[in-house]
């Protein structure tokens, strides 16, 4: 499920974000999601070359992406769902990608004119009245609100953007052509499938049916000793630098406090919210009338009122599936973040009000308000723990990198030559530890610090008793020296004995398992089911959809090359050849083939030329991203990365 979700995402990146489905869309629903954590610091999420992202953009985009799967999914798409894909990450790239875009588009000469803007804008169904005419500016104001931007000029500057997107895609495409015998392959390969019954027979319950004789170990090692070569290794030490231990010693003196409070105040400026649950009842249901439904939401709020809980009636009786499920808690919204009438309504009650039937254009609306958060900056004495630990953080970061850099210069000037040396160095400060490492491959797990890190990086880039920069790692900075340098070579048997046990015992057993396929299959060539001779085995027997040469079988078979191909040249009822696939054997029959049809082919010839082209401009789209994002400078506002568990 969550593969399905994050294709989806991909796609998401080329088609301009569905931009005026999400439009329409927008005027008739209040969001359910915003991204996790406070706001971040600074306006820009992201700085794309010379171009930023603001923190709004996010907002907005991820909004809009979240609403798209919610409408697309229904149910299946939860918060758990979206904290797993990490949606606001994939959202922040998509927009780093879509600036990306319009660079090029910019370099290649293409624009969008304001004729051009202002005619696109007045197509658009959301602000065209009733008799297709424009709805006014006020009217216009209000809608661009509603929709998540703060002004009309906000918003026409990210459809002239999706516009220019638009434009890049056409005269991409334009100079993409596609053969007529390339669109006969891609046919063929989706049109000819097959659908099997298979069986896996595992290796591993032969593992252990014989005894290894050291004769046979000594025989496999010397025929196979290639195979058992050690890689380089190599062995340190170095100096730790603790970050948290570097925090306990550091205090910050309250005027400090202060003056930082002040020089960052914009950092702390929020915005007034409401935090509310909503019980919402659509207009759309055909068995009510508008009058009922509005009568419906009134006896609702009476029962409220008489005592009942609102978040368990919202859970039984609204209509948005999505906050339903969460009690009707919607995320907290400011000003301009939701339908104008909704917003007047929410901002006038104060906490514990319940608030409606609120009429909207295509539902009613009550609101039980949970919490109102003032905006403005908070008073120092109020954030004076939180600015403390910030200041904290940062100048314990910058110590902490300070140390290590002071260490690794000491330890190259006075040129260091034993362990003792640093341990002593070490005992002298209690922020700092001497640590020493087995020997290490250049990929193996570093006890203490993890598998192909920067850590090991530089272990390998060092010549012997040389001293690296500092490296991050973990709970601090490293200072890294080399101490010994295995070279690859061949090992002597009792180095790797069960490393060579294991290999024949994998081997032994391999063979085995594919005996006993021979087995079952001579008897389903003579005539048995493959249920019949599963049964001998204790084996499962497992159906497999439909599938081509570039398509997963599915099952516990997922992509097999080698089995597809096999079962492709065969026809429905003929049983194919034992294959081995990893550790297991395959034996299958084909219950289903499908052949390529020139009639069927002639009617999606058009259809399937389009879908190759779709495809070669999101690859073409792709590699301009990707060229592109290796020569720009791309950062990511550090504080906002930790709001969202991104960091690193």
């Amino acid at each position: 499920m969550l593969k399905v979700f994050r294709d989806n995402l991909k796609y998401l990146s080329w088609v301009l974000w569905l931009v005026v489905a999400v439009f329409i869309l927008f005027v008739f629903v209040d969001f359910g999601g915003t991204i996790p954590g406070p706001a971040p610091p600074t306006e820009a999420a992201a700085v794309v070359g010379d171009d930023e992202i603001s923190y709004g953009e996010l907002q907005r985009a991820y909004r809009q992406t979240e609403e798209s799967y919610r409408q697309a999914y229904g149910a299946q798409f939860t918060p758990e769902l979206a904290r797993q894909l990490q949606l606001p990450l994939q959202v922040l790239e998509q927009l780093v990608n879509q600036r990306i875009l319009l660079d090029e588009a910019e370099r290649m000469g293409l624009r969008v004119s304001d004729t051009e803007l202002q005619k696109a804008v007045l197509q658009l169904p959301i602000f065209q009245d009733d008799s297709g005419g424009f709805v006014g500016a006020d009217q216009y104001r209000r809608i661009v609100r509603s929709i998540g931007y703060g002004t009309p000029e906000e918003f026409e500057e990210a459809f002239r953007s999706d516009m220019l997107l638009g434009k890049l895609n056409r005269v991409l495409s334009d100079n993409i052509f596609v053969a007529d015998e390339e669109v006969e392959r891609a046919y063929r390969t989706e049109a000819e499938t097959a659908k099997i019954e298979y069986v896996r027979i595992p290796a591993a319950r032969f593992r252990d049916e014989a005894e290894l004789t050291t004769e046979e170990v000594e025989a496999h090692f010397r025929e196979n000793i290639e195979d058992f070569r050690l890689p380089e290794r190599r062995a340190v030490d170095y100096l730790m630098v603790d970050s948290d231990v570097v925090r306990q010693g550091l205090t910050v003196a309250e005027a400090d406090l202060r003056a930082y409070y002040t020089a960052n105040a914009a950092d702390y400026d929020t915005e007034e919210q409401v935090r509310a649950r909503q019980i919402l009842l659509l207009l759309d249901n055909e068995e009510r009338g508008e009058e009922e439904t509005r009568q419906q939401l009134e006896v609702l709020k009476a029962r409220v009122e008489a005592g009942e809980d609102f978040a368990q009636l919202a859970s039984e009786f609204s209509e948005d599936s999505f906050t339903a499920a969460q009690g009707g808690e919607m995320a907290p919204f400011g000003r301009g973040q939701i339908l104008p009438e909704v917003e007047e309504a929410a901002f006038a009650a104060q906490p514990g009000d319940i608030v409606g039937p609120i009429k909207r254009a295509n539902a009613y609306q009550l609101l039980e308000i949970i919490d109102y958060t003032p905006g403005g900056v908070p008073p120092f004495e109020a954030m004076k723990d939180v600015v403390e630990r910030r200041v904290l953080a940062e100048r314990a970061r910058e110590a902490t990198e300070a140390k290590a850099r002071e260490l690794a210069e000491r330890l190259r000037r006075e040129e260091i030559g034993s362990s003792r040396d640093l341990e002593l160095i070490a005992e002298a400060d209690t922020a700092v530890s001497y640590r020493t490492t087995q020997p290490f491959g250049r990929s193996d797990n570093v006890p203490g610090v993890g598998r192909s890190t920067p850590f090991s990086e530089a272990a390998f880039g060092l010549a012997e008793n040389e001293v690296s920069e500092p490296v991050r790692v973990g709970s601090g900075w490293a200072v890294v020296r080399l101490i010994e340098i295995e070279p690859p070579r061949l090992p002597e048997l009792a180095e790797v004995d069960a490393d060579v046990r294991n290999a024949l015992r994998g081997l032994r057993a391999e063979a085995r398992a594919l005996e006993e396929a021979n087995e079952l299959h001579r008897r389903l060539v003579d005539g048995a089911t493959l249920p019949d001779v599963a049964e001998t085995l204790d084996l499962t027997v497992e159906t497999s959809g439909a599938f081509g040469a570039d398509s997963p079988i599915g099952g516990t078979l997922g992509t097999n090359d080698d089995v597809a191909a096999a079962a492709l040249a065969l026809e429905a009822g003929d049983v194919g050849d034992p294959i081995v696939a990893g550790s297991d054997v395959i034996l299958f029959k084909v219950v289903e083939r499908a052949h390529f049809d020139p009639a069927a082919f002639a009617e999606a010839k058009d259809a399937k030329r389009e879908e190759i082209a779709s495809r070669r401009l999101d690859e073409l789209l792709g590699s301009v991203v990707a060229e592109r994002r290796d020569a720009l400078e791309i950062t990511y506002d550090p504080q906002m990365a930790e709001n969202l568990g991104l960091a690193g």
